[in-house]
């Protein structure tokens, strides 16, 4: 079996059968991806969201449709993909819970000398005395499942985005800490129209007790496929606010 068709199989059977996507869209997303492997470039060397091609081919394609003067993006975790987000909108809110990658995206921030992407460092904080770590599925207790963050909670790096008035962003990108809690906090923020995005959506805790509004939301592309810069395959899913309930 060629290297291709070992990927396709493991993209098939995550999809239980053939996705609504070509044989030939999944070479050249192969293709793709293979080359970044070998250039051995990071997403923020690319200048991308470390999410799925497949994912990424569909945000650009309804980023490109706005008009760049009144887009605006939000993202937990920061990178790449808010270098993704400037080519497309004027304003770029990320929000980075670890201080070393901050100053290192801050960095580039400044060389690049362009305002419209705005990094803000929110380090998670210590548990209250006899408060107890709780299930990191549960929106409500802002854990997580990694065991370097135990006895931490992130409410105030999910809470973030509740500065902003609902709907002030078109697209919501969450890849960071906590993300059941960022999600539930996201998705009033979310334009009607609007995109709100998960990376790695395959850990179903995340989704375990439904952070996105199912009364609003409609599920517009979930791609099982590869990572950018990462030999690895995960899966994006991408919901869309409905314009009417």
């Amino acid at each position: 079996m060629t290297a291709f068709a070992s990927y396709l199989a493991r993209v098939w059977q995550a999809d239980q059968g053939p996705a609504d996507v070509s044989l030939r869209r999944h070479w050249a997303t192969y293709r793709e991806w293979r080359e970044m492997l070998r250039s051995g470039k990071s997403p923020l060397e690319l200048e991308m969201p470390w999410i799925t091609l497949l994912a990424r081919d569909f945000l650009r394609e309804y980023l490109q449709a706005l008009p760049r003067a009144t887009t605006r993006a939000f993202e937990y975790g920061s990178g790449g993909s808010g270098l993704f987000f400037l080519r497309y909108a004027a304003e770029v809110i990320s929000v980075e819970h670890d201080r070393d990658w901050f100053a290192m995206v801050s960095d580039r921030v400044r060389q690049r000398g362009d305002s419209g992407w705005q990094v803000d460092l929110v380090e998670p904080e210590a548990l209250s005395s006899g408060e107890l770590q709780h299930e990191p599925s549960d929106p409500g207790v802002y854990g997580s499942a990694d065991n370097r963050f135990a006895g931490k909670h992130f409410r105030k790096y999910a809470a973030s985005i509740d500065r902003f008035p609902d709907e002030s962003f078109d697209v919501v990108l969450v890849d960071g800490r906590s993300r059941p809690a960022c999600l539930r906090h996201a998705a009033p923020k979310v334009k009607k129209n609007g995109l709100l995005v998960l990376d790695n959506a395959e850990r179903h805790y995340y989704l375990e007790r439904d952070p996105v509004p199912h009364d609003q939301f409609t599920l517009v592309h979930s791609s099982y496929g590869a990572l950018i810069s990462s030999p690895q395959l995960t899966r994006t899913n991408i919901y869309q606010r409905r314009s009417h309930p």
